[in-house]
């Protein structure tokens, strides 16, 4: 017995013989609880530190009526460019679908949602200046575009 013993111990020195080792799962609970951390972050938004008007925020920062104006110009400028480079890369995932590259199209059209989100992100904020209004919603944004 002291042999099978002793063979036991060598072997289980040089082979993991625990499975939760070889599977990682402290690799695995790590992971997850990455991901849920993640998401939260992502999901929950962050609630504001103060509660001020626009007014009060133009004065706080030290913002005159010509910066505002300047960066209304800046964000329709914005918009547009992201825009077009949306309107642009669609015309390309057009000519892959009509070329038979469908991995290519669907791709292409995966990449449309980035421009299009800084085009969502430049109107909304114009639209914040427009009403002077800090906080909209997005169905305040919607029911007034």
């Amino acid at each position: 017995m002291g042999i099978l013993k002793w063979t036991g111990k060598a072997f289980t020195s040089v082979v993991n013989i625990r499975v939760d080792h070889w599977l990682g799962v402290e690799h695995i609970k790590h992971s997850v609880k990455q991901t849920i951390n993640s998401n939260k972050d992502i999901f929950i938004p962050e609630q504001a530190e103060r509660v001020e008007t626009f007014e009060e925020s133009l004065n706080r920062l030290d913002i005159t009526e010509k910066d505002l104006k300047t960066k209304e110009t800046n964000f329709i400028r914005l918009f547009a460019i992201h825009l077009l480079i949306s309107l642009i890369i669609f015309c390309y995932s057009i000519f892959l679908f009509y070329n038979k590259n469908w991995i290519g199209g669907i791709m292409a059209l995966c990449l449309i949602s980035y421009p299009l989100s800084l085009a969502f992100r430049f109107h909304f904020w114009l639209f914040q200046i427009k009403n002077r209004k800090l906080g909209c919603s997005i169905k305040e944004w919607w029911n007034n575009t």
